[in-house]
């Protein structure tokens, strides 16, 4: 440690580095910044920003890893992590919903299910309600044309035994009047 250096700039630091290394759901990398987040409580308030601070920059491909870093350190931590995560919350939760495509919004439905009992009820319901609203202004995608829908590919294909067999240079025809069995 640098004895010029404020110990909780440090700190932060060394958070910062670690959390870019979360480009992916990494269930180790998300347990280490939890316990380094609950080892430097008196960061807390940085820590938090910090964190919102890469899921609002991440790349939407990217979004989902923070914010369950947020949800690592309040179910796991929770103490002062909770009121600070809780001021945040609603904007964080609902800019990413906006952003995130059809697959990442139920991962991030799925998630605000479990905030029940560890976040104050009302700002589950205000989020579950600014939700509901992000989601009716959504167009609903395009319906397929009938005409340019293709079968799935296991209705294209006849059952095994009647697949056509090419035929060799050494098979015979069939007999005049044989009926083939299909």
């Amino acid at each position: 440690m640098n004895p010029n250096m404020d110990p909780g700039r440090e700190i932060l630091g060394r958070y910062q580095w670690e959390l870019k290394k979360l480009t992916f759901n990494s269930k180790p990398i998300i347990n280490h910044l939890t316990i380094m987040a609950g080892d430097n409580k008196h960061v807390h308030e940085q820590i938090v920003s910090m964190i919102c601070d890469r899921i609002a920059a991440a790349p939407i491909t990217m979004m989902l890893p923070p914010l369950y870093l947020l949800d690592s350190i309040v179910k796991n931590i929770g103490d002062v992590y909770v009121t600070t995560v809780s001021r945040k919350l609603e904007r964080v939760y609902c800019e990413t919903f906006e952003r995130a495509p059809e697959e990442i919004r139920a991962s991030l439905l799925r998630l605000l299910r479990t905030w029940n009992g560890v976040f104050h009820p009302h700002i589950v319901q205000r989020i579950e309600g600014l939700v509901a609203r992000i989601q009716s202004t959504i167009p609903a995608p395009p319906m397929p044309v009938a005409s340019s829908r293709r079968p799935p590919v296991s209705a294209a294909l006849p059952p095994p035994r009647e697949r056509y067999v090419m035929p060799s240079p050494t098979m015979q025809p069939p007999p005049a009047g044989y009926v083939l069995p299909y």
